[in-house]
C-alpha cells in the first residue's frame, strides 16, 4: 500500500526554507534601494557641479546678475537656484550652451533662460536671455 500523498508545500521544512528566503529578500532589497538612491545622488551632485563650475555659466550669471530687466522683475537678486538646468555642447572649441536658472529675487522669483555660443578661440557670447516668472 502506498502512504497518502503529502503536498511538499506544507512540510516544516518547506516553511523554513520560504521564511529563510523572505530574510534574504527583505536584506537585499535594504541594501541594494539605499545603494541605488546614494548612486544616483551623486550623479545628480557631480553633474551639477560641472554644470555650476563650467565658462559658459559663469559667463550666464555674469550677464544675469547685470541684466537690468532681471533687476527690474526681482527687485534685486538675492541668490540663485542650487539645481539649474541645461546642457553644454562644444566641438572643436566653438559650442553651444543653454540654461534655465531659477532666480530668488527680493520681490519677486524668476526663471532665466540664457542661451551662449562660442566660435572657436574666442569667449562665452550670450546670444539671448529671457526673464519669466
Amino acid at each position: 500500500m502506498q502512504p497518502p500523498y503529502q503536498n511538499p508545500y506544507t512540510t516544516p521544512a518547506y516553511e523554513a526554507y520560504r521564511k529563510k528566503q523572505k530574510k534574504n529578500i527583505i536584506i537585499a532589497i535594504s541594501i541594494v534601494v539605499p545603494v541605488i538612491i546614494i548612486g544616483i545622488a551623486l550623479f545628480v551632485y557631480f553633474v551639477m557641479n560641472i554644470l555650476k563650475n563650467s565658462e559658459a555659466y559663469a559667463v550666464a550669471l555674469e550677464e544675469i546678475t547685470t541684466n537690468k530687466q532681471v533687476e527690474e522683475k526681482t527687485g534685486g537678486i538675492q541668490g540663485f537656484d542650487s539645481f539649474p538646468s541645461g546642457h553644454i555642447e562644444t566641438i572643436n572649441g566653438s559650442g553651444a550652451a543653454n540654461f534655465e536658472i531659477g532666480i530668488d529675487g527680493k520681490k519677486h522669483d524668476v526663471n532665466v533662460s540664457v542661451s551662449l555660443s562660442k566660435a572657436a578661440g574666442s569667449e562665452w557670447k550670450v546670444d539671448s536671455l529671457t526673464v519669466t516668472k
